[in-house]
């Protein structure tokens, strides 16, 4: 890992985190947002699994399997688009309300997400690896 990218890794994470107020989150986003994370994560552990067979055999299922869980951990990218609508809502002014609604549940959502991968994903990776690999 390359010293930028050490030096960015919390600045990109940190501004994930302040720009989502506590106080403004709402139990049935939370419910949503866990919802979506779960669709999301399996749809990307079934792709992965697909993705990775060959008609070579490159992979065993095995290493299939721990590929796909290695996969789950990223949200780097939803880390930092996270607070674009909301961000443009607010801009917009008042007739953009319906956005600002929008935005502050993709807010909650990506925060659960980065919170959730950044815990999960490292130890399933640390627990799968060597039973798997």
């Amino acid at each position: 890992m390359s010293y930028a990218t050490l030096a960015i890794q919390p600045v990109l994470f940190g501004t994930v985190g302040s720009s989502l107020l506590i106080s403004r989150i709402r139990s049935d986003d939370i419910g949503k947002s866990f919802a979506v994370i779960a669709c999301g994560q399996v749809t990307r552990f079934l792709t992965v699994l697909v993705g990775t067979h060959t008609r070579k055999k490159l992979y065993t299922i095995k290493e299939r399997i721990f590929i796909a869980f290695a996969y789950l951990p990223k949200s780097t990218t939803v880390a930092t688009l996270a607070s674009v609508i909301y961000t443009e809502a607010i801009k917009r002014g008042p007739e953009y309300l319906e956005y600002r609604e929008w935005g502050l549940q993709i807010q909650t959502t990506a925060l659960l997400i980065v919170i959730i991968q950044s815990v999960i994903g490292p130890f399933m990776i640390d627990i799968l690896g060597p039973r798997l690999l």
